[in-house]
């Protein structure tokens, strides 16, 4: 046997000890008397084993011989520990040798203060374990020498059956420890303990815990988690639960200042805190199973994902518009802005009035055919139709010259359409008629005494006309004027009037205020827009500088204005039409908007793709330089301060907003809109 092996039989876990340790005990005087008692035992062993021939393996009873001589060893060494018990050497390297028999088994007894385990070793069901411990061992090693010999069954389930008397043992003492109130005080230090050593290996895994988020915070984030720990219970899943949420809120803080500076244009707050959650699991995975953990992984995963976030949230509409278009032939007739806006309706349209001004303008020429035959006036129709661009350039140059006496036109159309007084219709119809008529008269006085020929006082009648209806226009500009500035300084501004209040016929077509509200600020704010619309391009035509889009964008918007103005008509005031058909009006609109917009959104985002993903590029460029630093060997001063260092958040700010956005809004807002009012029925 080598001599730490009958080291061991004296006194057990002595090759355990470090070298120092044994040469420390071995000067002593017991010291001395435990190495000579070493070599007597290994001189008597050697003696026996070169003893044996083959005459005694014959004629002698060896094991007879075994038995004594191990009889006499053991005396010896009972002798010896009678003699070393109250040896302070002895028991000074028995103490150490139990602790560290005790600590093979229970690692973490390892962290135990010198001066305190001998607290733990004087345990009376310490002493029970190591008893227990040095007897299974003995008997575990017999039966695995057997087992090497004759390898059965018998021998194989004894050994199995001796490895669970040791477990069993070991458990009982796990048990008896956590339940010893006398190292209620030990125990929680060696669990802090046990803690700050996990959480100092977790920096390996991720180097940020040990950095301080900003320079205003005096901790690191490893020691927030700590001071969280300390003042939690300190179970296994307590303390897995605050590691996760001190990562998970590190790892948020770095996403969310990157993304507040790279991608402004939306918003990731919700996308990043679960991201940050999926990241922080996957760095405690790693941990807890000691496998190899790659940020540049987790972050390409995170790349994939947070594309497809940013395409799904740029081109998500809630999309209601799921009913195709259902039209009331009978009660759209009486809706002026269905009428207006329909394309089958605007093409026959625009062909009778081809006709209609080509025949008006012929009849009144004289040049028109008398044609009694009804197959005959076929002829006439082609002809006017053949004739239908020259009428209508011949139309707008009369109109051209016209059109200063519009406002004039306007009056007398609102008077026959819209008035429903009888005295104020009499009273506006006559009021331009006398003014003109008042000033041919005026006129005509003033011709008298100069006794001019009819025929000069006909030649005068004519321009006299002319400027008699231009003060009748200017007359109607006027009254107008003052009397919308009156009416709308009497109610409070130009949409307080009467004509765009709730009604009671919107009140019964929406249900309730709120909603006709919605519908009235909706046209007012889209009635205001297209307003300030069409004085810019009004600026700018009168400047010259508008483009061939501008021209057309301003014709849409013009139509576009009457459109709204005719839709509002229908809603408020239109009692040729059913009231239940209004809410379908602003229904339509909504609908249409909306999809429009949307079209607008997809073409943009198809278009803004590459510069979308750009941003997004940067942004895991940026994090990954942030959560995982490079970690230099030369300190910083900081570092040389004994500062833990600050965390640097990397972001490159570029001022990106996608066109997009602006249609999304939109379209969105419509869709609200559009649910707010909770109208089913689509026309």
């Amino acid at each position: 046997m080598e001599f730490l092996d009958i080291a061991e039989k004296i006194i057990p876990g002595y090759s355990l000890l470090s070298l120092d340790e044994r040469l420390t005990f071995q000067v002593s005087a017991t010291g001395q008397n435990f190495i000579t008692l070493i070599k007597k035992i290994k001189k008597d062993i050697s003696h026996l084993q070169h003893s044996l021939n083959l005459f005694n393996l014959l004629f002698s009873s060896i094991e007879k011989e075994k038995e004594q001589l191990a009889d006499t060893i053991k005396k010896q060494i009972e002798l010896y520990k009678a003699k070393a018990k109250k040896d302070k050497a002895f028991q000074l390297i028995k103490d150490k040798c139990d602790f560290l028999l005790l600590a093979e088994d229970f690692p973490k007894l390892n962290r135990v203060e010198e001066t305190r385990r001998q607290q733990i070793i004087n345990q009376v069901y310490s002493q029970a374990y190591l008893h227990h411990k040095i007897d299974l061992k003995k008997r575990l090693e017999e039966a695995r020498g057997e087992f090497s010999k004759v390898s059965n069954w018998q021998n194989q389930a004894k050994i199995k059956e001796l490895e669970k008397q040791y477990k069993d043992a070991q458990q009982t003492w796990l048990t008896n420890f956590d339940n010893d109130l006398e190292l209620t005080e030990l125990r929680n230090n060696l669990n802090l303990g046990e803690i700050k050593e996990n959480l100092f290996y977790l920096i390996k895994y991720f180097h940020l815990l040990n950095y301080r988020i900003n320079t205003a915070s005096s901790q690191t984030e490893l020691e927030k988690l700590l001071a969280a720990i300390n003042l939690s219970n300190k179970t296994p899943e307590e303390i897995n639960k605050l590691e996760k949420e001190q990562l998970s809120s590190l790892i948020y803080y770095c996403m969310d200042q990157i993304s507040i500076h790279d991608l402004q244009f939306i918003n990731l707050k919700q996308f990043n805190q679960d991201q940050a959650n999926l990241i922080a699991d996957a760095i405690l995975q790693a941990f807890n199973n000691h496998t190899e953990l790659s940020i540049h992984e987790l972050l390409q995963q995170y790349h994939q994902k947070i594309k497809h976030y940013i395409e799904k949230q740029l081109l998500l509409i809630n999309d209601p518009w799921t009913q195709e278009d259902k039209t009331d032939s009978t009660s759209s007739l009486n809706s002026l802005s269905y009428l207006l806006s329909h394309p089958i309706v605007n093409q026959a349209n625009e062909f009778l009035r081809r006709l209609s001004d080509a025949h008006a303008f012929i009849q009144a020429t004289g040049f028109a055919t008398q044609n009694e035959s009804s197959f005959l006036a076929i002829f006439d129709f082609y002809n006017y139709n053949r004739a239908a661009n020259q009428v209508a350039e011949a139309k707008s140059i009369l109109t051209n010259l016209f059109s200063p006496f519009l406002p004039l036109y306007t009056e007398y159309k609102e008077i026959a359409l819209y008035e429903k007084s009888i005295f104020w219709k009499l009273y506006r119809t006559v009021m331009p008629v006398i003014i003109a008529v008042s000033f041919i008269v005026l006129v005509a006085s003033l011709l008298s005494p100069l006794g001019l020929p009819e025929l000069a006082f006909a030649a005068v009648f004519i321009p006299a006309l002319f400027i008699g209806i231009a003060l009748a226009t200017k007359y109607v500009q006027v009254k107008d004027k003052v009397y919308n500035g009156l009416r709308e300084a009497y109610y409070g501004g130009a949409y307080e009037i009467p004509e765009f209040q709730i009604n009671e016929r919107m009140l019964a077509s929406f249900g309730n205020y709120d909603k006709a509200k919605l519908a009235r600020d909706y046209y007012i704010e889209a009635i205001k827009t297209c307003i300030e619309l069409d004085k810019f391009y009004q600026s700018d035509k009168e400047k010259g500088i508008l483009t061939t889009e501008q021209l057309e964008a301003q014709k849409d918007n013009a139509a576009q204005l009457n459109l709204l103005y005719l839709e509002w008509y229908d809603i408020h005031s239109n009692n040729e039409l059913s009231y239940t058909a209004a809410p379908d009006i602003i229904f339509k609109r909504l609908r249409n908007e909306s999809k429009k917009e949307y079209q607008a959104l997809k073409e943009t985002f198809n278009q803004e793709l590459t510069k979308i993903n750009e941003a997004v590029d940067r942004a895991v460029n940026d994090l990954e330089k942030t959560l995982d630093p490079k970690i230099t060997k030369n300190p910083k001063k900081e570092t040389l301060k004994q500062m833990s260092p600050t965390l640097e958040i990397h972001y490159t700010p570029k001022l990106f907003k996608p066109r997009c956005l602006t249609h999304q809004q939109k379209a969105q807002k419509y869709v609200d809109l559009a649910e707010q009012l909770s109208q089913p029925k689509i026309i």
